[in-house]
Parts: C-alpha cells; sequence; structure tokens
C-alpha cells in the first residue's frame, strides 16, 4: 500500500507541475486521481483483456499519456 501511495504523490507533484500554481488542493487532488484512475483503467484492460485487438501496446500506452497531458494544458 505504501508503494502505491508514494506512486501517487509523485503524480500529484507531477500533476502540480504541470498545471502550475492556482489549484487549491482539493483541486489538485481531484485532477491527479482523474488521472491516475484512467491510466489504471488502461491497464486494468490491458492485463484483463490480452486476447482483445489491440493496437500496438507502446503506441497504445504513448497515446493514452499523450492526451492526458494534453488535456492538463
Amino acid at each position: 500500500m505504501r508503494a502505491g501511495i508514494e506512486a501517487y504523490l509523485l503524480h500529484r507533484q507531477a500533476v502540480g507541475r504541470v498545471l502550475g500554481a492556482g489549484l487549491s488542493e482539493v483541486e489538485l487532488d481531484c485532477i491527479a486521481q482523474s488521472k491516475w484512475a484512467s491510466l489504471h483503467g488502461l491497464v486494468s484492460l490491458l492485463i484483463a483483456r490480452p486476447t482483445f485487438p489491440w493496437v500496438d501496446r507502446e503506441t497504445l500506452i504513448r497515446t493514452h499519456i499523450d492526451s492526458l497531458l494534453a488535456g492538463m494544458t
């Protein structure tokens, strides 16, 4: 559990750096948790549905991360 919290806190810190100052702690947590959940959703699907006809795995992951980052700017 501790490793997960530490990973989340690094993620939250990165989101805070990208979005800059001006967010309340609640807003920052809400955005960070939304992004965190989205990433976990993709990971869960890739694990749970290995026979789905996914596009190239690395391309899919990079596209997903890029779209999450684009949504923050």
